[in-house]
């Protein structure tokens, strides 16, 4: 009898927090197969645009259950930037969820798209993000323990035999490293159009430091500075969130936010800031995105050194 090694290797990631309980609620959970929809490719008709004023800021509003997500625009200017009429906007965003349970958002996406309001617009006249914050934001490194797990499948088969047998025992070894993690924030720019010149969207990953099992920050502000034609334009809010057994909610087609109609008819917020975007320093943008947890580490817009805190 000949033995054949045939080795079909997985690896499985797990965070080992205090309780085994939690280990359990884990491994359950990286045994999810989650199959989702691209909602890109699906449309409903949409919302009516409403126009953005200090009374009609809200972006987003959706709830399921005891868990929500909510947008707000709280500072609404209009300027230039390099000579050309540019808007910045600061909106703040809340995420409600029970805290320290497996249905805590473990992960959100929040994506910031600009658009014309005229949908007849050349590429060249619609709006561009120029400048963001925060670039990004780590909160306290804590330990936890990642458990990795090798399988193995030897057969054993018999060739000279008229039908070939074969007998696979599978085999798994366990091995336990540390490793540290962060709550964590990542902006960048982004393009709707992959042949468009310029990106008219931001995106905003936010990732829980996994080891203290505490769900992503429930309140987050960011800003973004637009460049335009000084003609109105759409603000559209799309949020994703998604709990720590997988499961994602939110931005579903069926409750498409509303575009918000951004003109030079309305300004608002408490922010004191320079009418010329292009002297935009860092403490401006601290004053619309300032985070009020713990931070190690931050980058407060796309033009601003990492440094340490």
């Amino acid at each position: 009898m000949e033995v054949a090694a045939e080795a079909d290797i997985k690896e499985q990631v797990q965070v080992t927090v205090i309780s085994e309980i939690e280990v359990e609620e884990q491994a359950f959970a990286s045994s999810i197969v989650k199959l989702e929809v691209d909602n890109e490719d699906l449309h409903l008709g949409g919302k009516l645009p409403k126009e953005l004023t200090e009374n009609t800021a809200r972006a987003i509003s959706s709830n399921v259950g005891r868990s929500g997500v909510r947008g707000d625009v709280i500072y609404l200017q209009h300027g230039k930037y390099k000579g050309k009429p540019a808007t910045l906007l600061a909106f703040k965003f809340h995420f409600a969820f029970e805290q320290n349970s497996t249905n805590r958002f473990s992960h959100a996406e929040i994506r910031v798209a600009f658009d014309s309001s005229d949908n007849s617009a050349s590429p060249g006249s619609k709006p561009a993000v120029r400048h963001y914050s925060p670039a990004l934001l780590c909160g306290p490194s804590s330990t936890g323990q990642i458990t990795k797990s090798i399988s193995v499948s030897p057969s054993i088969t018999t060739p000279t035999a008229p039908v070939q047998i074969g007998i696979e025992v599978p085999m798994t070894r366990s091995t336990t490293v540390a490793r540290d993690f962060q709550m964590k924030i990542v902006g960048e720019p982004w393009a709707s159009d992959e042949d468009a010149e310029d990106d008219d969207m931001v995106r905003w990953k936010v990732d829980e430091n996994y080891a203290q099992a505490d769900g992503v920050p429930t309140d987050l502000k960011t800003a973004v500075l637009v460049q335009h034609t000084g003609e109105a334009f759409h603000a559209t809010v799309h949020i994703k969130a998604r709990t720590r057994m997988g499961i994602s909610l939110f931005g579903w087609p069926w409750s498409k936010p509303t575009p918000l109609v951004v003109s030079n008819k309305s300004s608002f917020g408490a922010a004191v800031l320079p009418e010329d975007f292009s002297t935009l320093e860092e403490h401006h943008w601290l004053q619309l995105t300032e985070f009020h947890g713990r931070v190690a580490r931050i980058r407060v817009s796309d033009t601003s050194k990492e440094k340490l805190c």
